[in-house]
């Protein structure tokens, strides 16, 4: 498995890849949790991209940017659609990908 931390995406400077010499996802951490794409090297994206989104940061408004957000269950319509325009933070350890979103309204 290989791992590229700075990688741009989609106008995103900081998003990771994950690469297995056949499939790769890319996540962002500009926003997020997000997985912004899934596909087989060097094809096709099977997760949808919303191309007016793409990049963009910040605001107070729910995105829904593309790719797959990543949140708890059950789903909660005020916690589920909180906007994830911020930065997360994520760590690595060889194996294991976490990404950590601050908590919702703080």
């Amino acid at each position: 498995m290989e791992i590229v931390e700075k990688y741009e995406y989609g106008g995103w400077k900081n998003c990771i890849r994950l690469d297995n010499c056949k499939i790769e996802l890319v996540v962002t951490t500009d926003v997020g949790p997000r997985i912004i794409r899934f596909g087989l090297n060097r094809g096709q994206n099977l997760f949808n991209e919303i191309r007016e989104q793409l990049g963009k940061t910040g605001g107070d408004q729910w995105l829904i940017y593309g790719g797959h957000r990543l949140w708890h269950a059950p789903e909660d319509i005020h916690r589920s659609y909180f906007p994830d325009n911020s930065a997360i933070k994520y760590s690595w350890d060889g194996s294991t990908l976490k990404l950590i979103q601050e908590l919702e309204g703080c």
